[in-house]
């Protein structure tokens, strides 16, 4: 087995934003454009440049000067509003949309204010698989009769997978935002996050500059604050290439 097979990889072609079709998305005028997070050094107005991005990771390594356009901000908070309502955590749609773990409906205690968090004690028999259905349909109709998605099983007990950021900070067009993810089933009851080792960072970086959908000729990597963590139960290093 060479040191690239421990991988599992996704890549693209081009910069553009890719979201999961997994979920529903039916208004995206839900969010208040006044509500959205509060950074500190603000959203980008202009795209950040290599240079830029070189200072602010590896000599500055304030990664809060990394972020977003406000639109793409907003796209992002639009997309976790409507997950939110389809799945019960941010780490199940996680399991579910990248480690290929089936999906169980589970009816949940509906409220005037729900927002998703209350889980009612029923449990539906049908654990299809969600990729092998409509996701659209599957999440409107499990959403409409007060259902959401949790993780099930999944055939393997750790996996590692490199994939392309759904939603990058905003940057130049010759960038392209990678995360490298790690999930162990025997740490999920404690929800402890199996940490990703300096060597299978080493065989993301070879893996992105040989691949030829990306020809990276200089890679910067991360990994998050904890504050800046978005999933913190998994642990996820950010990879910029480029291209």
């Amino acid at each position: 087995m060479n040191s690239e097979s421990i991988i599992s990889v996704t890549t693209i072609t081009d910069n553009k934003n890719k979201v999961d079709d997994l979920v529903t998305i039916i208004n995206r005028n839900v969010i208040d454009v006044t509500a959205l997070p509060i950074l500190k050094y603000g959203y980008r107005t202009r795209k950040a440049s290599w240079k830029e991005l070189v200072q602010i990771i590896n000599i500055e390594k304030d990664i809060d000067k990394l972020s977003r356009s406000q639109l793409d901000q907003y796209n992002y908070e639009v997309f976790r509003y409507y997950m939110k309502k389809q799945y019960l955590s941010t780490v199940d749609y996680l399991l579910i949309s990248k480690f290929n773990f089936s999906s169980i409906p589970v009816r949940i205690n509906k409220t005037d204010d729900d927002d998703g968090e209350g889980v009612g004690p029923e449990e539906e028999e049908n654990t299809t698989d969600n990729h092998d259905d409509d996701s659209s349909s599957s999440s409107s109709s499990n959403n409409e009769n007060n259902f959401k998605l949790r993780a099930g099983s999944t055939a393997t007990d750790s996996s590692i997978l490199l994939v392309p950021n759904d939603f990058p900070y905003y940057v130049e067009d010759n960038v392209v935002h990678y995360v490298l993810w790690k999930y162990n089933n025997s740490n999920a009851n404690n929800n402890i996050p199996t940490s990703i080792t300096e060597k299978e960072i080493n065989d993301a970086q070879r893996i992105l500059e040989r691949n030829p959908a990306i020809n990276a000729t200089e890679i910067l990597y991360w990994s998050n604050p904890p504050h800046l963590k978005s999933i913190p139960e998994i642990d996820h290093v950010h990879f910029l290439c480029q291209t």
